[in-house]
């Protein structure tokens, strides 16, 4: 005869959930986007959204940069737009700043991106606030009726910790 305390322990179901790496949507930093006139300015600081899971634990953060102009001149057309990281405090930035460079005729064509990631200081606390990425733009070569970037931001995060239960027989 098999134990009755033998089958109700092998038959009491077990729940859990299993913890894994989850990113955030991407969000965007404000103003969007950026404007100069005549393709020349700054910089600019755009605000970028702390980050905001509650019960999650920030691992990572990842910003996206976009550059363009409009309506450039027939000729070859040159505008450098520099993206710099200011902040969060204590947080290193991989690269720290980045210049991404429109080139083109009356029309840039795709628009180049970059991007830059949190290596250091990542942390709950460091990104409790918004913080800034200034932007500047000039023409090097050829004339442009306005330049645009734009800044986006991802969180990687751990979600809360699983949640095992135990049901009764």
């Amino acid at each position: 005869m098999v134990n009755k305390l033998s089958l109700m322990l092998f038959a009491v179901p077990l729940l859990s959930v299993a913890a894994f790496a989850a990113t955030t949507p991407p969000a965007n930093c404000t103003p969007l986007p950026v404007t100069f006139s005549n393709g020349v300015g700054g910089p600019t600081p755009v605000s970028c959204p702390a980050f905001s899971v509650p019960g999650g634990t920030l691992t990572g953060a990842t910003l996206t940069y976009v550059a363009d102009y409009l309506l450039g001149s027939n000729g070859a057309n040159s505008v450098p737009v520099v993206f710099v990281t200011a902040g969060p405090a204590g947080v290193t930035w991989s690269p720290a700043s980045q210049t991404l460079t429109v080139t083109g005729g009356v029309s840039s064509g795709a628009a180049p991106t970059g991007n830059a990631n949190a290596t250091a200081g990542v942390s709950n606390a460091a990104f409790a606030a918004p913080f800034t990425v200034n932007i500047s733009s000039s023409v090097s070569s050829g004339s442009v009726t306005s330049s645009a970037a734009f800044v986006t931001i991802v969180y990687t995060f751990t979600p809360p910790p699983a949640i095992s239960l135990t049901c009764p027989a």
